[in-house]
């Protein structure tokens, strides 16, 4: 379902996601995996109103299996089924508005209205 008010955690998540992606592949060309340090430089440049949402970013944008490590070591502090389950539920919003957004264009032309 299409959330018209995006809660913050939702709006952090779509920062990193487009933004935040596009940060790092600017500052980091090769890598396909960036470290703690990295996405800690990122989060404080770009979004520092989004800091308290960091283990999203950590997770979406370190290697899997540092990730896990990183949540050892902090004593399992960070819920990883929830911050995939809230992952995917902002990645159905993207494909939702897309979708609703391209249904809108074909409508507006052929004269049909939502």
């Amino acid at each position: 379902m299409l959330s018209i008010l995006w809660s913050k955690k939702t709006r952090a998540l779509l920062a990193f996601l487009r933004e935040g992606n596009s940060f790092l592949n600017k500052e980091y060309p090769k890598a396909k995996y960036y470290s703690k340090e990295q996405i800690s430089w990122m989060l404080v440049s770009l979004f520092p109103q989004y800091k308290c949402y960091s283990e999203y970013a950590l997770y979406v944008f370190m290697e899997p299996e540092q990730f896990k490590a990183l949540n050892i070591a902090l004593g399992g502090i960070y819920d990883l089924d929830g911050i995939q389950t809230d992952i995917q539920h902002v990645l159905k919003e993207i494909k939702d508005k897309s979708a609703l957004a391209k249904y809108s264009s074909i409508s507006s032309v052929s004269g049909m209205s939502l």
